[in-house]
């Protein structure tokens, strides 16, 4: 009867190791896609901050390209500003050289034309003050000529200063 009894619990079927090998393998492959999910999502946060670098530098490339666009911009408005008042100063220059070149042909604005010359000349507060203390019209505009070949002699070599 012992015999017997050691049988029937030699037959049961003992289900520990295949619950345990089944369990390990379920926790092994929840672990591998777990390894692959962070592997995953470690390569994807380096795209996307890749990515995100790539867009600040375009970013900032795009500010550097506005501000030079308003510079640019600020630049041909001031160009723009100089050449509207160089043409009315040209304008005015013209008509003022037409009115000296009809005082000149009909020969009464020699007067004239000599003391505008002696205004405007490049001279300095010396040569200017020699020119106006100058007795007659021909003393004055001998001594325009002088002085004008005095710097045409020079050739140059310093500029004289703009009164």
């Amino acid at each position: 009867m012992a015999l017997a009894k050691n049988s029937r619990r030699d037959r049961r079927v003992d289900y520990w190791p295949g619950f345990v090998d089944a369990l390990s393998t379920l926790l092994l492959s929840i672990m591998f896609l777990l390894t692959v999910f962070v592997l995953a999502q470690f390569i994807l946060s380096r795209e996307i901050s890749g990515k995100d670098e790539v867009l600040n530098r375009l970013n900032s490339q795009i500010n550097e390209l506005t501000q030079l666009l308003v510079l640019e911009q600020s630049g041909k408005q001031d160009l723009e500003d100089t050449l509207a008042n160089l043409q009315s100063s040209l304008a005015s220059s013209e008509s003022e050289r037409s009115r000296l070149q009809q005082l000149l042909d009909s020969g009464t604005g020699t007067a004239d034309l000599v003391n505008f010359c002696c205004m405007v000349s490049p001279y300095g507060a010396a040569e200017k003050q020699l020119l106006l203390e100058a007795d007659s019209l021909f003393a004055r505009a001998e001594a325009l000529i002088a002085l004008a070949e005095i710097e045409m002699a020079k050739g140059g070599e310093t500029p004289t200063p703009l009164n």
